[in-house]
């Protein structure tokens, strides 16, 4: 029995999905090796920063609903650039803070000034 067979049915068509589905499968990868050069997925923290005063809102639209604290008070202490001076205030300012954290005050604080003959030394005693 002979099976006649046209032309037709020997003739095979092209496939056409197999480039379709190589980029589906490369085209996420790429574009996450694209992106992840770009620096997409890098996390930036930030600490928000605020220089606080009394008049802050004065010419604000925004009135707070809480009550602000009085201000607060500070010693001041001025480093001169004089050795045994400065020695004398940082001994007393280490007694004001350590005052400080142990009444767990939020409302006073202390100040340091550094004079121009103030030394770079000095910042790192403190």
């Amino acid at each position: 029995m002979p099976v006649n067979i046209t032309r037709r049915q020997l003739v095979r068509r092209k496939l056409f999905f197999p480039a379709g589905l190589l980029s589906l499968a490369f085209l996420p990868a790429l574009c996450m090796w694209y992106l992840n050069n770009r620096n997409v997925f890098d996390d930036f923290r930030v600490i928000e920063i605020v220089w606080w005063s009394e008049d802050m809102y004065k010419y604000s639209l925004y009135k707070p609903p809480y009550k602000i604290h009085p201000s607060r008070t500070f010693v001041d202490i001025n480093l001169t650039g004089n050795d045994d001076e400065d020695k004398i205030k940082l001994d007393f300012a280490q007694l004001e803070i350590r005052e400080l954290m142990s009444t767990q005050d939020t409302l006073n604080g202390v100040h340091f000034h550094f004079n121009p003959h103030a030394s770079i030394k000095l910042l790192y005693e403190l």
